[in-house]
């Protein structure tokens, strides 16, 4: 699942950059729109329920269930932490493009390139998740986090004195490389902590992602409106902040209790 995640923010920008190059930008939910389609015709014919312990759907039970899932708070937090994680993905690609093509001078299809890449560290870190998964658990995750905060510290500084695509570039994938690796570990934690109720961990922490994802990447990006590296930088920090309260205090005294 969590593999399958990572290959979005590689693959969409990529084609969505040739696409309102070749066509325009509505072109994009054109390609949405059939692509939807399809995907209901093959789930439609081939898909079915694959979770072995059957619960009936009433809404008391529906209720209680998630009531249950939520009241568990290295559950809970891990969605936040996850929403964080790829909120951070997300601050570049709602600023990156504009300052790629509009501060920078280049075009939408390098700004393709550009958020291929940024999915390509996604997906490495991912890949070095998955690589290090007999590692404690919440120990890599705050070494993980530690250099995503020494990786924002050097990117904002770095652009006082050099600020180019190449820098902008290389410190938003090793960036990206971190949270990708906490996110896919996180994800893949809240999927299989509850099996006996699989489809509605799965509902609510790909839900749960999205709102967190949304309401901080928005709110971070809104707020700073970044123009340049540096203002980017004090995007991916706020959040890189947030997860290590939530990691080195609050999940701390979850373990604790």
């Amino acid at each position: 699942m969590s593999i399958v995640w990572s290959s979005a923010p590689v693959i969409a920008p990529f084609i969505g950059g040739y696409l309102e190059k070749f066509f325009s930008w509505q072109a994009n939910f054109y390609l949405l729109a059939i692509y939807a389609f399809v995907m209901l015709i093959l789930e439609w014919i081939f898909s079915g329920e694959t979770v072995q312990s059957w619960r009936q759907f009433k809404s008391k039970q529906v209720l209680k269930d998630y009531r249950s899932m939520l009241r568990d708070k290295g559950f809970a937090w891990g969605i936040i932490i996850c929403g964080l994680a790829y909120g951070s993905t997300m601050i570049f690609s709602l600023a990156g493009a504009f300052i790629i093509e509009h501060q920078l001078g280049f075009s939408a299809v390098v700004a393709g390139y550009a958020s291929l890449l940024m999915g390509l560290a996604w997906m490495a870190g991912g890949f070095i998740g998955k690589a290090m998964i007999g590692k404690p658990f919440l120990l890599k995750l705050r070494w993980s986090n530690a250099l995503q905060l020494i990786f924002t510290i050097a990117m904002i500084g770095m652009a006082a004195f050099m600020y180019n695509i190449y820098t902008l570039l290389l410190f938003a994938f090793l960036i990206h490389i971190c949270v990708g690796f906490m996110f896919n570990n996180y994800f893949a934690y809240c999927l299989g902590h509850f099996p006996a109720m699989a489809g509605l961990a799965s509902g609510l922490t790909g839900g749960g992602v999205y709102i967190v994802t949304s309401f901080t990447s928005y709110s971070v990006v809104g707020l700073l409106q970044p123009q340049n590296q540096q203002q980017m930088g004090y995007g991916y920090i706020v959040m890189a902040v947030a997860i290590f309260v939530i990691l080195h205090f609050l999940l701390k005294k979850v373990n604790s209790n």
